[in-house]
């Protein structure tokens, strides 16, 4: 039988912050927060997106009838109801189950990003698994309509996977993003190499696929598997850890992925640039790679700006009191724009956490908004959703919130396993994640936030691009 939803109260919400801040929007949900509790296990919202009438589309994970966790797909109203006229057969909920095996068993198919087209339909992009194992995996896509059924025209039936054909078949898709022609840019992990007394090799895996679903023939070469750190060939005998958290498309269509590179020895903050075609792009830094080489960092954010130069940000420093939100700004050939901030830069030191940001955005005076989850960096849970402000130079503006931050939390005390956040026009900015319910022995549940920024409206026509999405 199918599990059966339980949207949780809660209870009554603080007043918003002072102004020129951040806040918790009260005309959503209960004080700003959607909190749905699934009967069947623990269920989390990875991924958020809204469509052009204001509804919110919300991707995760949740258990299904076979008691494995499934691709999870649900959609809120403007005002934060489950929307029941989506996958009506499912009571407002689209599962699939990939079980790539056939066994049925306790594998973990994850939804970890979700578009919405103009039309209303949705696509999903994640991880689906073989059976039992914990590891061995593929790039997972589903296509919705507006209604929520899946879209035959894709893929096998509305749904499509694959994987690297690398080392033990471990991919893990985990950002999406649609090109000028509405073609699908994918990036994830793929374990590319092993080496004797060694641990996996985690590269970088990105490749694009037809709006149909299909994996592009003109995508040079096809698949196309990288590591941040060292040159394109073998790598050496030592373990990487090589993490994308975000892809952009440039005006010339180039395709940019941030993140983390690590070794045994040090992690830095890392992009790479493909051409439109898929091919290395050797403009971009050395050997198509660029880095960002601040202490510990990550970079889990990107907004492609003028003149083909591009704006990224993410946490770097290895735990609070140190932990500092920086963004960059990078010149066409990946090199740090000195113009900005202070050598390229401006940071943020946050009171607590560890900041891991996913959406930079213009703000209306001028400058830029970054905003994302903020972990405690002591046991590396995200808590709470943090928004900064920076000047057009680059240079935290220390009149928004606290000293240019403004964190928001729940206000009962609970932590907020914050994933992803993204832009509503308006002015607001939604956040999808995973809160465990108030009562004693509760499970994880789905959770989106939706937050006011006091200025109201992005600058620069964003309320529009967002809206034409």
């Amino acid at each position: 039988m199918r599990a059966i939803s339980l949207l949780i109260p809660l209870a009554a919400m603080s007043d918003p912050a002072a102004a020129d801040s951040a806040y918790l929007d009260p005309s959503f949900g209960t004080g700003g927060i959607v909190e749905i509790g699934w009967a069947a296990g623990p269920a989390r919202a990875n991924a958020v997106a809204p469509d052009v009438l204001g509804r919110v589309v919300v991707g995760g994970r949740a258990p299904g009838i076979r008691g494995n966790d499934d691709f999870a797909l649900f959609r809120l109203s403007s005002a934060g109801a489950l929307d029941t006229n989506f996958a009506a057969d499912g009571g407002g909920f689209r599962l699939v189950d990939f079980d790539l095996d056939g066994v049925g068993g306790e594998s973990a198919d994850a939804i970890n990003d979700v578009a919405v087209l103009g039309d209303g339909s949705a696509i999903a992009l994640g991880e689906a698994h073989f059976g039992f194992a914990a590891v061995n995996s593929q790039y997972a896509l589903v296509k919705v309509d507006a209604t929520g059924d899946l879209d035959a025209a894709f893929g096998n039936g509305g749904s499509v996977h694959f994987g690297f054909a690398n080392f033990g078949n471990i991919d893990q898709g985990t950002r999406l993003a649609l090109d000028a022609s509405g073609r699908l840019l994918v990036t994830g992990t793929t374990v590319e190499h092993f080496a004797v007394n060694t641990r996996l090799e985690y590269w970088v895996g990105s490749t694009r696929l037809t709006p149909d679903g299909l994996l592009d023939p003109d995508f040079v070469p096809g698949r196309q598997a990288l590591t941040f750190w060292g040159d394109p060939g073998p790598p050496p005998r030592h373990s990487k850890m090589n993490l994308p958290f975000a892809l952009g498309v440039d005006a010339l269509g180039r395709i940019v992925v941030a993140g983390a590179a690590s070794d045994p020895i040090a992690q830095v903050a890392a992009l790479f640039r493909l051409q439109a075609d898929g091919d290395f792009d050797f403009t971009f830094g050395e050997y198509s790679r660029a880095q960002i080489d601040l202490a510990q960092a990550v970079a889990s954010a990107l907004l492609p700006v003028a003149d083909g130069k591009m704006l990224v940000a993410g946490g770097w420093g290895p735990s609070p009191p140190v932990a500092q939100l920086f963004l960059a700004r990078l010149d066409d050939d990946g090199a740090l724009d000195p113009t900005f901030g202070a050598g390229g830069f401006g940071t943020l030191q946050m009171p607590a956490g560890f900041p891991l940001p996913s959406l930079i955005l213009p703000r209306s005076q001028g400058g830029w908004f970054v905003a994302g989850p903020l972990t405690d960096g002591v046991e590396y849970a995200n808590v709470a959703v943090v928004v900064a402000a920076f000047d057009a130079d680059g240079n935290p503006d220390a009149t928004f919130g606290q000293g240019g931050i403004a964190i928001v939390e729940i206000p009962d005390g609970r932590a907020f396993d914050a994933v992803r956040v993204v832009a509503q026009p308006g002015g607001k900015l939604l956040a999808a994640g995973g809160l465990t319910g108030p009562e004693p022995g509760a499970t994880e549940h789905f959770a989106v936030l939706r937050i006011v920024v006091d200025e109201h409206v992005f600058a620069n026509g964003f309320d529009r691009l967002l809206a034409a999405r």
